[in-house]
């Protein structure tokens, strides 16, 4: 049962480290954003709304640059790893908890797991992984909680599941980051991937492609579903937008953004302002917002 468990932790581990930070909280939050759909969020041809695109998008990277970091994982392997150990007979089915050692002292993995099935996974299958001080690489330390469940396991190259992460943290030599919470879902059909993750109560639709050299950061592709300050929400497709590490402010890319009714925004940026140009019933004015 030990090496099993220690699949399991090897291919999280890099999903691990793709959180966000906290969603909203009180009496009445507003539904995050769907997966599918056509944007529901009215706009209007003003500087008012110049701002608030601009605001909204540009808040939104932060989940972007989390999510992207779940490129690496090895979806497949994980699987593969899990219904193979299943087959062999050797994990006990029903609900059933356990606690891995970790490389380290004063540190513990606690796993909790559901299984239906003693030949291989089933929709329904859980599992959790909580994180004490953990180390499987030294310098590389975890805490908080990890889980998944499968709603759908037809085999290796046709499965469904969702993930989730509760108050997790990582410590990368010395450098804490966290507490991310997040949740998401991976769909596998034939070797085809849908994947979306609910960060910060933005939707990040797919795999975005964000990366940093020291310097500069790129969000060189990505999508998001982001409620609107004014109701509803909006679709923002990222392009090569590039933002200085040092300043923290943009350089180059652009943002196309649709909303209600096929109106449409696209935001470029001369380093000194957000170019917001927005285009309602065939009327396009242009914009600049402060950076």
């Amino acid at each position: 049962m030990k090496n099993y468990l220690i699949s399991i932790v090897v291919a999280t581990l890099i999903l691990s480290a793709c959180g966000g930070g906290g969603g909203n909280s009180g009496p009445a939050p507003i539904p995050p954003p769907p997966v599918a759909g056509t944007p529901t969020a009215g706009i209007t041809n003003s500087q008012a709304t110049a701002n608030d695109l601009s605001k909204t998008s540009v808040a939104a990277i932060a989940s972007l640059r989390s999510a992207s970091n779940s490129n690496n994982i090895p979806i497949n392997q994980l699987v593969t790893n899990i219904n193979n150990v299943l087959a062999s007979g050797s994990v006990p089915v029903g609900t059933q908890s356990a606690t891995v050692s970790c490389a380290n002292a004063n540190s513990r993995l606690d796993v909790t797991y559901t299984l239906s099935s003693s030949t291989g996974l089933r929709a329904g299958d859980s599992f959790m992984l909580s994180f004490t001080n953990c180390e499987f690489v030294p310098g590389f330390q975890f805490n908080g909680t990890i889980a998944f469940n499968f709603s759908r396991y037809l085999s290796t190259s046709d499965y469904a599941f969702s993930l989730s992460a509760s108050n997790f943290t990582f410590i990368n030599s010395g450098t804490t980051y966290g507490p991310f919470n997040y949740v998401g879902s991976i769909d596998v059909n034939n070797q085809t991937t849908i994947t979306s993750y609910l960060i910060n109560d933005v939707r990040v639709i797919g795999l975005p492609m964000v990366t940093d050299d020291g310097t500069y950061t790129t969000v060189a592709s990505g999508v998001t579903h982001i409620n609107y300050p004014g109701g509803g929400w909006i679709e923002v497709t990222y392009n090569n937008w590039v933002i200085d590490d040092a300043t923290g402010k943009p350089v180059s890319g652009t943002m196309t953004l649709t909303a209600a009714n096929g109106d449409t925004a696209t935001i470029s940026t001369d380093g000194v302002n957000y170019v917001v140009t927005i285009t309602i019933n065939g009327t396009t004015k242009i914009y600049n917002v402060a950076v």
